[in-house]
């Protein structure tokens, strides 16, 4: 598992892949910064580029629903 450095107004990046597309990681990156996205972002092992969000990328989210993010694990954030 590696993490990737926060950015300035940016959470974490928490990744369990060996090799990230950088497709995938620029998904993740505008994740990182979305402003209703709580904790860290999360890459699993197969992560793959999505439509605004990686496959395989797992988020929690604070008052809001994210419609590209459907289909992942979605959790509320206290």
């Amino acid at each position: 598992m590696e993490w990737e450095k926060e950015e300035e107004g940016a959470i974490p990046i928490k990744s369990w892949c060996a090799e990230i597309e950088t497709g995938a990681l620029v998904q993740a990156r505008n994740l990182a910064r979305h402003p209703t996205v709580a904790h860290h972002v999360a890459l699993m092992p197969d992560c793959h580029v999505g439509y605004g969000m990686p496959i395989g990328g797992v988020i929690a989210v604070k008052g809001a629903v994210i419609p590209s993010a459907v289909g992942t694990c979605l959790a509320t954030a206290s």
